[in-house]
């Protein structure tokens, strides 16, 4: 949530913490993504959201069970 409060000027403001959860678009709203689509939304946390940019999410292949 945005604070729109007036600061006191010596008033320190904390960094958001690195961990926490943001919204995360599979297509970057920048590239054509759909703001209000659930389907391109996914949790992520700040740091990984932040490193990823606007590049549009590549699906891994999954990766098998190692159990025979």
């Amino acid at each position: 949530m945005l604070d729109l409060r007036p600061q006191h000027p010596r008033q320190r403001r904390r960094p958001p913490a690195p961990l926490a959860f943001t919204l995360d678009h599979l297509v970057p709203l920048s590239l054509g993504g759909d703001l209000l689509d659930p389907a391109n939304a996914r949790s992520a946390h700040r740091r990984c959201n932040s490193a990823r940019g606007n590049r549009a999410t590549v699906k891994q292949p999954q990766r098998g069970s190692r159990r025979w």
